[in-house]
């Protein structure tokens, strides 16, 4: 009873590192202004969102011209924002506020996701270091989906375990809902659902009532992504499912690694690319580089075999979690220090992992849906670009797994401590006699 008291009073604790997140993601803001950018997808985003409240149309490279680059889901609550307070400095401040509470919701997703998996103390640590993590910091800054995507993700993760568990509609539907709106962020999550299977599997979850939330699943996809097929068939008289972005990330991808291709740069490709294309257009351009992309990876495959395997399961993969997304320091934290955390991060998050799952017995299937994650994740930013912006939504869960780490060190010791104690007293007792 008195243990359950304790844990009790400690759950409490998460509003007090919610507290602190929220005071270092506000004096960030406060400190480097809400003009804080990279210029880059940010802005492309920003001008998205005021493009579709003053033309009606979902525009990103070029005002005016209709893209499918991204998903629409990012510009659409920007627009919403927008339209509300306004695209000029109100509008923007309540939009990094928003980042801000995303980032906040993702903090405490991985404390619920610590405290279901292992205990309350776990989840707490977990969302300190998560709290604490620089590139978080930055990111939840600025207005990308990185934010939206981690927080979505996370709680896709925690209402999957809890409706595998318990078999509530209302868990269901909240994972539903939290990969559709990820699904509107990011294309990349479009597989996710076979990750999903493979979890209901080992959990050996009941054959009927899987195939009719798949069924309710299926149908609402349909229903919420038909909008978006019409458009982008109005607009590029071809079926395009979720974007076509695809081109140039997988272009890119085949300059990584080594053994790749090398009679030509990125550059070369690109000339040649807007010489066949037959309109200058963004869609287009990309198109070609996705033909340009498996052309190149025939010649390498044909030409190279042993090095383009090692590219994409070693050499890339290895890209793209041996680096964190830092483009802008804060605070006069370096690049190095934080390169050197995420270092450390990896080795102790992914040994946590592996112990838990032969320690948390009760839980080995929910540590192996995380892994599969993480390994679905590294698979398909390998396949294309491998760049460490992508494991941002994934570093929540090393830091669960070092929580693990740390909190099961800290239960050896404790019990060591106990046992040389009783050891001393006896003796004592011994010496006594």
């Amino acid at each position: 009873m008195k243990i359950k008291m304790l844990l009790g009073k400690n759950q409490y604790l998460i509003y007090i590192v919610l507290g602190i997140a929220f005071i270092l993601r506000n004096y960030t803001m406060a400190k480097y202004g809400i003009g804080m950018t990279i210029n880059s997808d940010d802005q492309g985003y920003i001008n998205s969102a005021k493009d579709l409240l003053q033309t009606g149309v979902f525009s990103y490279h070029q005002k005016g011209t209709p893209t499918v680059h991204i998903m629409p889901g990012f510009t659409i609550f920007l627009a919403t924002i927008f339209y509300v307070f306004g695209s000029a400095d109100l509008g923007l401040y309540v939009t990094k506020t928003f980042m801000m509470l995303f980032g906040m919701a993702s903090i405490y997703g991985i404390y619920l996701i610590g405290k279901y998996l292992h205990n309350v103390w776990t989840g707490l640590l977990s969302a300190l270091i998560f709290s604490l993590s620089v590139p978080h910091i930055v990111t939840d800054n600025l207005v990308m989906t990185e934010a939206p995507f981690t927080a979505c993700f996370i709680f896709f993760v925690y209402f999957s375990m809890l409706h595998v568990k318990f078999k509530l509609r209302r868990h269901f539907y909240c994972l539903l809902a939290f990969y559709v709106i990820c699904l509107f962020l990011r294309p990349t999550v479009a597989l996710m659902p076979f990750v999903l299977l493979i979890y209901y599997l080992t959990k050996k979850y009941p054959w009927k009532l899987m195939i009719r939330y798949a069924a309710i699943a299926f149908i609402t996809l349909i229903l919420l992504l038909t909008p978006w097929w019409i458009r982008n068939y109005i607009h590029f008289n071809d079926f395009i499912p979720l974007s076509g972005s695809s081109g140039d990330p997988l272009l890119l991808g085949t300059f990584q690694g080594e053994g790749y291709p090398n009679n030509e740069s990125y550059d070369d490709v690109i000339i040649k690319v807007k010489e066949v294309m037959p309109v200058q257009d963004a869609y287009y351009e990309l198109k070609y580089e996705e033909i340009f992309a498996k052309e190149r990876m025939r010649v390498w495959w044909e030409t190279n075999p042993s090095s383009m395997i090692k590219s994409y399961l070693l050499l890339k993969p290895i890209l793209f979690w041996k680096d964190t997304f830092y483009w802008i320091p804060i605070f006069n934290i370096t690049g190095d220090f934080v390169a050197l955390f995420q270092k450390i991060s990896l080795g102790i998050g992914f040994s946590g992992l592996l112990i838990s799952l032969f320690s948390l017995k009760n839980k080995r299937s929910e540590i192996f849906f995380i892994f599969l994650f993480i390994l679905y994740f590294t698979v398909i930013n390998s396949y294309y670009f491998a760049y460490a912006r992508y494991n941002l939504p994934l570093m929540p869960f090393v830091y669960l797994g070092s929580s693990i780490f740390i909190s099961f060190i800290i239960y050896h010791i404790s019990n060591f401590a106990v046992k040389l104690k009783m050891k001393y007293a006896v003796h004592i007792e011994e010496g006594a006699n």
